[in-house]
């Protein structure tokens, strides 16, 4: 007796690691075991992708311009056909590229690893939708915050399209995380359950 169970123990590790043993389980404990088994390196990514989309977030705010603030520049520049293009003007465009850049990363990286791992909902909705709603959030936060702080709430052209931009990115992965964790992940979850009712009666068949 003692000398079988060891080697029962050690053959349900190798087929609970073992790619070829998923198929016997129901979907959702696929998903599971897909996410304990996943390489580190796309977490890796994802961190990645989350922290540099975070940097454009808080980065492009500092492009916000400050000219609007300075009544005697606007008085100066009244009469003058430069006075819109001067009062508009990105404060600072080196940011904006550096900015722009980190959106591109980040957004390029999360479509390929949600391409990649699209039928794994519990990955999607804890690696990638609900931290990229966190952040965007943060960023639009950000955004506000240097609007009426900094700007004594006054709307550029940057700010405005910033908000925008910012703001949907924060609608699409709420969507997104609502859709996969409610919608679709919960519908995995109740097949999982009804199969599991479906097989208990005849485990215990067999071991009467």
């Amino acid at each position: 007796m003692n000398s079988r169970t060891p080697s029962r123990a050690n053959s349900v590790t190798v087929s609970a690691s073992s790619p070829a043993s998923i198929a016997g389980h129901t979907r959702y404990i696929e998903m599971l075991l897909e996410v304990d088994h996943m390489p580190w390196v796309y977490n890796i990514i994802a961190s990645v992708a989350h922290w540099v989309l975070l940097a454009g977030y808080l980065v492009i705010p500092g492009t916000f311009t400050s000219l609007q603030k300075s009544e005697n520049l606007e008085q100066a520049l009244i009469g003058n056909g430069a006075n819109k293009a001067v009062l508009n003007k990105i404060q600072n465009p080196p940011l904006l590229a550096i900015a722009c850049v980190f959106f591109a990363v980040g957004t390029t990286l999360l479509t390929w690893l949600c391409w990649t791992w699209r039928s794994n909902y519990i990955w999607l909705v804890g690696r990638v939708f609900m931290p990229a709603a966190m952040n965007a959030a943060a960023g639009l936060a950000t955004t506000l915050i240097n609007v009426y702080t900094a700007q004594s709430a006054t709307w550029s052209i940057m700010a405005l399209v910033t908000t925008v931009m910012v703001g949907s990115a924060f609608l699409v992965s709420l969507s997104l995380t609502v859709l996969y964790k409610y919608v679709l992940l919960k519908k995995v979850e109740e097949e999982h359950e009804m199969e599991m009712r479906t097989r208990t009666p005849t485990s215990t068949d067999n071991h009467s």
